[in-house]
């Protein structure tokens, strides 16, 4: 593929052996259905070290992060991993299952200069603290109750301010919620969610009036029809019928389902690769 800087995918793969797995069968996922656009991992294993890397992946940059600081806070220098003008992070345990990803990059580039499905709030809970506290930590208004498993951002000032507000953020006001994430560092949501309410972005919906989604995870998520290549993912998110583009397994739950699909995927691209990585995800 002869690489564009214009659009492309980033994802982050630091830490475990497991994690550049996961970001391995995720660009498989992202080429099925987006053969355009090239994929950049930035990982802290040297590129040389990657044994299937060069057969999904247009770009490795390799950063040296201590192990301590590996985890989702580093999602808030995506800004500056990144290498391309228009950028759509995507977590390392999500998969794209649509070719309408697309047409989302149509829309995305015609009209965002920072996308991202959420909702503005000024109150309820959410990382077991209350909306509203958080607010007020932060001396904003409201913020965006966000997901970052996927986002959009265009190189130039407004996606320079939202990560610089959120590393802002964290730097004042250390771990705000007192969880952490995985047991690792605390999660850049909040941080991000607070920068987000402070700039003004309106969020994307979560899911549009047809039930289309950018990305949704499948938490208190039920009646799965997940498939590598049907091109139809859909499944019940509360009382909504929702299809989503792209579909994010936190703590990659419920795990039979993400297990099935990075099998497909990697069985069709890579079957060699298969084994070891498999052996790796369980």
């Amino acid at each position: 593929m002869k690489i564009s800087h214009d659009q492309g995918y980033l994802l982050l793969a630091f830490g475990a052996k497991k994690y550049l797995d996961m970001a391995y069968v995720c660009a498989l996922s992202i080429r099925h259905y987006d053969r355009e656009r090239p994929i950049q991992l930035v990982t802290d294993v040297d590129a040389g070290a990657l044994d299937y890397g060069h057969r999904v992946f247009d770009l490795i940059s390799t950063i040296d992060v201590p192990r301590a600081a590996c985890g989702p806070m580093l999602k808030l220098e995506a800004y500056r991993y990144s290498a391309f003008a228009e950028t759509l992070f995507i977590d390392t345990d999500c998969f794209v299952l649509k070719s309408r990803i697309r047409r989302i990059w149509e829309d995305l580039s015609e009209d965002y200069e920072f996308g991202i499905p959420g909702e503005v709030k000024k109150s309820g809970t959410w990382y077991d603290m209350p909306i509203a506290e958080m607010c007020r930590a932060a001396e904003i208004v409201s913020l965006v109750q966000i997901n970052s498993g996927a986002f959009f951002f265009k190189r130039g000032q407004v996606a320079e301010s939202v990560f610089a507000e959120a590393k802002q953020f964290h730097d004042t006001l250390g771990n705000v919620t007192g969880l952490l994430h995985y047991g690792t560092t605390p999660s850049d949501e909040p941080f991000l969610a607070m920068a987000l309410g402070k700039i003004g972005i309106v969020p994307m919906p979560v899911i549009d009036e047809m039930g289309q989604a950018l990305m949704l995870t499948t938490i208190n998520g039920r009646e799965f029809e997940l498939d590598a290549f049907s091109g139809f993912p859909h499944f019940r998110k509360g009382k909504t019928l929702a299809y989503p583009t792209i579909v994010h397994f936190p703590g990659v739950a419920p795990r039979e389902i993400y297990l099935s699909l990075a099998e497909k995927f990697t069985l069709r691209y890579s079957k060699n690769d298969w084994p070891n990585i498999k052996a790796r995800l369980e």
